[in-house]
């Protein structure tokens, strides 16, 4: 059996290490916006609901 090369991580092709960084970086702020988002509308589904059953009572 022929042995393939054991691949590592680390930056892709035709990358430096400054934008392998700058790529990382603007994944993860993309990732804070929508989880802040996601929490936004959580919040305003739980408000609404909560307004709904204070009518009711």
């Amino acid at each position: 059996m022929a042995k393939t090369k054991k691949k590592h991580s680390g930056k892709p092709r035709g990358m430096n290490y400054a934008d392998m960084l700058a790529r990382k970086r603007m994944i993860r702020e993309r990732m804070v916006a929508a989880c802040d988002e996601a929490c936004r509308v959580a919040v305003g589904i739980m408000r609404k609901y909560q307004e709904e059953h204070k009518n009711i009572d």
